[in-house]
């Protein structure tokens, strides 16, 4: 087998695997990142609402 065969062969199965599994773990870690920075945008927002030398 020569290095050009190597090259045009895909990933091993088990990679494939380990790509498909991490995918929902990865959405679901972005979800959960959005949802913890509520709180702050909760917080930006109600001082853009009273304005800043109120808030301040």
């Amino acid at each position: 087998m020569s290095a050009i065969d190597l090259t045009h062969s895909g990933p091993p199965a088990a990679a494939r695997q380990s790509r498909r599994s991490t995918s929902w773990i990865t959405l679901a870690a972005a979800i959960f990142s959005l949802i913890a920075l509520l709180p702050l945008a909760f917080i930006v927002w109600v001082g853009i609402q009273t304005g800043w030398d109120t808030v301040v």
